[in-house]
């Protein structure tokens, strides 16, 4: 009877935590980003698709980093969540694949935005690295490396849930993780299946992905560099201020007194030779 009770406060759990995910991915930090950079909506800039990609092409490599770090948060903290109040409904993966996959709906099919959202692909990267790391994070990198090798986004925007989907199914995870998995494949496909179709018209523009890196790198140096300069400047004034208000005095007080005994000693030589 415990056992059973504890079943079904976990599905009202996992119910409650679909919800809050898809609530969560709802809130976009691209149009938070950009009416804080710009004063405008991120639906109104760029290509007006609140993500990462436009509010870097746009604003910057800074603001981009604060879009992906946002979305990110909002994944994982969802996915934490939803762990936590399904259990013991749902195994840990199978939560966390749905919290997921429910985030990334709310954030390319938000109802506070007349469900036109952004492409997902940070959200959906996010939850396949956290439900099954060992898949998620090589699914990754292939992305990455496929957008690196035909500098176009919506390549490696379909690449990380189409490798991810192949791994579920060759493991065989459990139908609700596989379903999931499928889900985030068609969401990607359909945000980036317009931007694929322009590829060999030339329509698609590319994206340099290692020199936006480059600059990122960039501006992270010149902050370390400049926080460790105010560091050293910090410290070099008040290792001289000290100087000064300890070590100048002494030393002025130790020159005066030899002055002095010089003084006395000339007085006496003069005095000598003066008889």
């Amino acid at each position: 009877m415990k056992q059973k009770r504890g079943k079904v406060r976990g599905t009202v759990g996992a119910l409650a935590g679909l919800a809050a995910a898809y609530a969560a991915g709802n809130f976009l930090t691209a149009d938070l980003v950009a009416k804080k950079y710009s004063g405008k909506s991120a639906f109104d800039i760029g290509a007006g698709n609140p993500g990462m990609a436009s509010i870097g092409s746009e604003l910057g490599s800074g603001p981009a980093v604060i879009t992906l770090f946002g979305d990110a948060f909002k994944t994982a903290a969802a996915q934490w969540l939803m762990i936590a109040l399904s259990s013991p409904a749902l195994p840990r993966e199978d939560a966390a694949m749905l919290a997921g996959t429910a985030v990334t709906l709310g954030h390319c099919f938000p109802a506070t935005h007349n469900f036109r959202g952004g492409k997902g692909v940070a959200t959906m990267t996010t939850a396949q690295m956290i439900a099954w790391p060992a898949w998620g994070i090589p699914s990754a990198l292939i992305g990455l490396g496929s957008v690196i090798a035909t500098q176009y986004l919506c390549i490696g925007g379909v690449a990380i849930p189409a490798v991810f989907l192949l791994g579920a199914l060759l493991t065989k995870k459990s139908p609700l993780f596989v379903l999931c998995a499928f889900v985030n494949l068609a969401v990607a496909a359909y945000a980036h299946g317009p931007a694929i179709a322009g590829i060999p018209s030339g329509e698609t523009p590319k994206t340099d992905v290692l020199r936006a890196f480059e600059g990122v790198a960039d501006k992270v140096s010149v902050a370390v560099s400049q926080a460790t300069d105010g560091v050293i400047s910090d410290v070099t004034e008040n290792v001289l201020h000290e100087f000064v208000l300890s070590s100048v005095p002494s030393l002025q007080h130790e020159l005066n007194a030899r002055l002095a005994s010089l003084g006395d000693s000339l007085d006496h030589a003069f005095s000598q030779l003066t008889r």
